[in-house]
């Protein structure tokens, strides 16, 4: 399982990608924005980009009550939610709602859904820290672990 915000998720894809410059970006598939180089480096890695998976977008609050009203509503909205205390370290204690969608990864997809996130969250003081994925399971991409990882 891949968790963690887009930059790590990121990184860790180019470590285990070669250059493709012969490669055609389709820029309708693949805007060029975080979202869309992430999608990118998920299909140079070889992932099956039609199929459907588990999508994590990750919210961070400061109190585990909005954290709950945060969840409370996206549950009502039909996400899976998960609220855990965030065990990263912070100057103040954060807590972390995790919102799983299942469905396939496209650009207009992702977007449209960080969006409705991020609109609910604001109404709850959070902050959206990203998704995440599994890559899909027919794929042959290993990433390498990150530096300091179990």
């Amino acid at each position: 399982t891949i968790r963690s915000s887009r930059r790590r998720f990121a990184a860790r894809l180019n470590s285990g990608v070669r250059a493709q410059t012969e490669m055609h970006r389709d820029p309708s598939k693949f805007p060029s924005d975080e979202d869309g180089d992430i999608l990118w480096r998920m299909h140079l890695a070889g992932d099956d980009l039609t199929a459907q998976r588990n999508v994590n977008f990750s919210v961070l609050f400061e109190a585990e009550t909005n954290a709950e009203s945060y969840a409370a509503e996206m549950r009502e909205t039909a996400f899976e939610m998960q609220v855990d205390e965030c065990l990263e370290t912070f100057d103040i204690p954060a807590w972390e709602a995790v919102a799983t969608a299942h469905i396939v990864p496209s650009h207009e997809r992702i977007t449209a859904l960080s969006n409705l996130i991020s609109s609910i969250a604001a109404r709850h003081g959070g902050f959206p820290d990203g998704w995440a994925t599994e890559l899909s399971p027919n794929n042959s991409f290993k990433p390498k672990p990150l530096r300091g990882s179990a």
